[in-house]
């Protein structure tokens, strides 16, 4: 449901004026912090999403997923002799014995919310850019953090004017830290680097820029799994992102959790109110009910698997025969094939 009927909602139950337009503000940001508890506390029916990509570096194998994917829940080669990939803690890669055969088959995620698809492998300036044929509604407010050749930690704010199509920064970066645009915008903002490969891009719904970086270790591709290179091509089920409700007509990413918001809502408010702690309880109460039934529909009619096994992370810390980890500095994009 959208933004538009919540507030109608919270209008008409509560009481509340939605006409003064300050109110309205405060009110679609105490939404918003509702709707994000509510998406945060579990993977609510229909915030999952199966995707095909296809990875364009087979030699690192270490790609970046798009500000959309906020959590993902498991990867497998499309291939159907492939299998799943196991998502892995990071830290046993560095134990004093490196991973073995049994071992195959894994990721392990580098980074999330970074402000790059990929590393800069040429130091410079970074180049911001509508797509081709269309300009800023407005001036926009870029600001980049991050390291250059002459400060560990530095800041470069940039402005792309309205009726212009791009602006480039004069800061030498080497890493990136974090990229934040002053306003959203109606256009999709490119980033480029030095030598003006595509970097990323700053969705015009988003604020900042936000990429998933994962490694597939190299030794998946063993024969016995009836594998042959190059296998470039995976299947991700992925938690979709949430972003914040900011025009009337916006959708939460999950259906069906219109009342679960507004209840939220009710909770968060009164527990703001002195006096009102008795209904924020009960609004809490609603909530639980309500997330409990929807789950319950959910599944209902699903024939699901149990897989029982070993801890994988146990298990990559047992002796075994060394094997060659996976190496490569650069961050390789992802072609989004379907959705």
């Amino acid at each position: 449901m959208s933004l538009k009927n919540i507030l109608i909602d919270i209008s008409s139950v509560l009481g509340l004026d939605i006409t003064n337009e300050d109110e309205k503000a405060y009110y679609i940001e105490k939404i918003n912090e509702a709707a994000r508890e509510i998406y945060t506390s579990m993977d609510l029916p229909g915030s999952i999403r199966e995707q095909i990509f296809q990875i364009t570096d087979v030699e690192t194998y270490q790609c970046s997923f798009p500000f959309y994917v906020d959590k993902l829940r498991a990867i497998r080669f499309y291939n159907v002799h492939g299998g799943k990939l196991i998502l892995e803690d990071l830290r046993p890669r560095y134990h004093q014995r490196r991973w073995g055969v049994s071992g195959l088959l894994r990721y392990r995620i580098k980074t999330t919310n970074n402000p790059l698809a990929r590393d800069i492998t040429n130091a410079g300036p970074i180049r911001f850019a509508y797509p081709q044929n269309e300009v800023a509604e407005k001036d926009i407010v870029i600001t980049i953090v991050g390291k250059t050749h002459q400060s560990e930690r530095f800041s470069e704010v940039v402005t792309i004017v309205k009726g212009t199509n791009n602006i480039v920064g004069i800061q030498g970066w080497e890493v990136i830290d974090n990229i934040e645009k002053d306003d959203y915008t109606d256009f999709d903002i490119g980033i480029f680097d030095i030598d003006d490969q595509d970097m990323g891009k700053i969705a015009n719904s988003e604020l900042r820029p936000s990429y998933t970086i994962v490694v597939i270790r190299q030794d998946d591709f063993a024969p016995v799994y009836n594998n042959t290179y190059p296998l470039n091509t995976i299947e991700a089920l992925y938690k979709i992102r949430f972003t914040p409700f900011r025009n009337l007509m916006d959708e939460f990413p999950a259906p069906n959790c219109d009342k679960v918001i507004f209840w939220k809502f009710a909770e968060l408010f009164a527990a703001n109110k002195p006096g009102f702690e008795q209904r924020a309880v009960l609004a809490a109460v609603k909530v639980k009910e309500l997330l409990g039934d929807l789950t319950t529909n959910d599944e209902l009619g699903k024939e699901i698997q149990v897989e029982f096994g070993s801890h994988g992370v146990y298990d990559a810390q047992i002796y075994k025969n060394p094997m060659p980890a996976p190496f490569g500095a650069n961050y390789p994009l992802i072609e989004y094939i379907s959705s």
